[in-house]
Parts: C-alpha cells; structure tokens; sequence
C-alpha cells in the first residue's frame, strides 16, 4: 500500500482509450529530462513505431488486454524485424497489453527511454519502455507516455531518472500496460525470446 501512494499519475480505461485523470503537477516536469545541452538523440529503428507516431498509430486499440509475459513472449515472429518495418510485423502490434512481473533490470538508455525488465518467476522476462516524451512529439498517446514517465519518477524517489535511483525500482511488483512493440534482437537485458516488448509504456502500478 505504501508503495501504491508513490504512483502520482493515475490513469483509467474510458471507452477505446486510456485517459490520464490527475497530476499533482505538470507532467513535462516530471520526466526527469537531462539539461539540455545533455540530451542524446533520439532513437531511429522504428521510431514511428515505438512512440505512435506512425501512419497507422490511429489503428491501434488502446483498450488493454491483459495477458501475461509468456504468452507475449512465445508470440511467433517469422523473419528478423527490421529497422524500418512498419507497424503491423505482428498483429499483436494494434494492441494495448497489461502483464504482471518483477522488475529486475532498471536504467536509462542513450535515447533517455527508460528500459524495464520483469521476470514472472518462472523463468519468461520482458522489456517495457518508458518512453521520453520530447522524442515522442505529436504522439496520439503523449498524455499517457507522460504520465508513466510520471508514474516511473516518483518510483525513482521523485528528483531526477539516472541508473542510481532507478535501482529503487529494483524487486517491485508491477502491472505494465503498454502498446506490444517487436523489437530487433540485439543482446538487450531481459528481452523476450522474439524481441516483445510494451513500448511505449502506458501505466506503471505497484502491485504489492
């Protein structure tokens, strides 16, 4: 329960979307954004993708199916993805998915994405990505990678994203939603078997 009161941001199904309901404060300041003259660049391989930006974003259902990391993680992907292929190298990339893990790898990409990995204890891991919402501009869910972002700050202790204080994040138990994303296999910590990853990252919950 004392964990619960960390997650600052609330957000709740409404219809086909997911809208964010309250912020004690501005969410573009609690993105925990590097000063500028140290911001890398954003990411290139499916960026459009990854952060709804793409042609076919508007197809995506928001509503969240939950499931769970193995079956997310057994999803057949025929060929290697490639950088640029659009939306759509699995169907499951239209869909909003929730799944339950414990998070056991937590730090801070190049990009300023924040990568998450959860185990589900029985041997199935999964990357979930909080994206950074000045390389997600013009997103149809800026609010919702906001939030999150948000909601992963104040588990982080509520100052600042570095790999330091992301380690609070370390052994919780955690709901994720986000949008199914295939991602390319290259080494990444915790991926899953065919590269399933939620990015963006929608809702962060403690669960316990």
């Amino acid at each position: 329960m004392k964990d619960l009161a960390l997650a600052i941001v609330v957000a709740a199904v409404w219809g086909h979307g997911l809208v964010a309901l309250a912020t004690p404060h501005p969410v573009d300041g609690a993105t925990g954004a590097p000063p500028a003259s140290h911001v890398a660049g954003c990411g290139t391989e499916r960026w459009d993708v990854k952060t709804l930006t793409d042609p076919l974003a508007s197809s995506v259902v928001l509503s969240p199916t939950p499931t769970d990391i193995a079956t997310l993680g057994a999803l057949k992907v025929s060929s290697p993805v490639k950088g640029d292929e659009a939306r759509g190298v699995l169907e499951a990339e239209y869909q909003v998915y929730s799944v339950e893990g414990t998070v056991f790898v937590a730090k801070r990409e190049e990009d300023q994405d924040i990568h998450i990995a959860l185990e589900d204890g029985q041997g199935h891991t999964m990357i979930v990505e909080s994206a950074y919402p000045p390389c997600a501009r013009g997103s149809l869910v800026l609010a919702q990678i906001k939030a999150a972002r948000a909601q992963v700050l104040a588990l982080a202790g509520g100052k600042e994203l570095t790999n330091a204080t992301l380690k609070k994040l370390i052994g919780k138990h955690v709901r994720a939603t986000g949008v199914f994303f295939a991602d390319k296999l290259h080494g990444q910590s915790g991926v899953a078997p065919n590269g399933a990853e939620l990015h963006p990252l929608l809702i962060l919950e403690v669960l316990d």
